[in-house]
């Protein structure tokens, strides 16, 4: 009997401002499963739809979206990375004095 090959893993990438894409597609390119949502409503909506592997999001939708995907039992399990960019945390850095 041959063995049932499982799909690569699925990816939820979540961002507003397309910050993001270089990871979807680095992902993509190296043989995950991408899927992409335009903003945090969005990315709750797909993490129900499709049950992800994983979800990448954008750090500035954290708080907006964790919640909502941790009180859910179909998606409170699912692991979570928030992601910045660089230019992003440098502008929320304080000036130094």
């Amino acid at each position: 009997m041959t063995p049932t090959r499982r799909p690569p893993p699925l990816v939820l990438v979540v961002h507003r401002s397309g910050g993001l894409e270089k990871y979807a597609a680095y992902l993509a390119g190296s043989g995950f499963r991408v899927a992409e949502a335009r903003d945090g409503a969005h990315g709750v909506e797909q993490a129900l739809l499709l049950r992800p592997d994983l979800i990448v999001l954008d750090f500035e939708l954290d708080g907006e979206v964790v919640g909502l995907l941790r009180g859910d039992p179909t998606t409170q399990r699912i692991p979570i990375i928030a992601l910045a960019e660089m230019e992003k945390l440098r502008d929320r850095a304080p000036e130094a004095d």
